[in-house]
């Protein structure tokens, strides 16, 4: 989650999320850091060698699934995305969602093999995007839920 060290509590609530129409990116829009657009990713092995699978390639499979799931903070509202890659029989799939007054969002990615040879998961980029925060970088609290990568830069 993003947000100002010194902002009001409400400043929270206003973090949006939206899937493009093609289903390949999403925008999150954070006040005082701009819109991002993001894509997402995976990294697979086939055979022993190493795939990347990107949101920018492959064919969307179906038009995008929205629903409602039940979570501690409430129901969440969820979009679901899937893009295939007919070469590795491996189909990307991205969740978006949001639990009304909860300040954050949801972005689960994942992989599901469509073929019948094995597919070994090496790692996942739900959230494939750059940014920069605005003002002094001291003014901010940026944390993330794993803790292996992240970074902050200002421009």
């Amino acid at each position: 989650m993003f947000a100002p060290a010194h902002s009001p509590v409400s400043w929270r609530w206003r973090v949006g999320l939206m899937l493009a129409a093609d289903g390949r990116t999403f925008t999150v829009t954070v006040p005082g850091m701009g819109v991002f657009r993001s894509g997402f990713a995976a990294r697979v092995q086939l055979d022993g060698q190493p795939q990347d699978l990107s949101s920018e390639a492959g064919t969307v499979v179906a038009p995008t699934v929205r629903s409602t799931e039940t979570t501690p903070s409430g129901q969440a509202e969820v979009t679901e995305t899937t893009i295939r890659f007919a070469k590795e029989q491996v189909d990307l799939m991205l969740r978006l969602g949001r639990v009304p007054g909860v300040p954050g969002v949801l972005a689960q990615a994942g992989i599901r093999n469509a073929g019948p040879q094995p597919v070994n998961l090496a790692s996942v980029t739900p959230l494939a995007m750059e940014f920069a925060v605005a003002g002094s970088l001291s003014d901010w609290l940026v944390t993330s839920l794993d803790t292996r990568e992240y970074s902050v830069c200002n421009r």
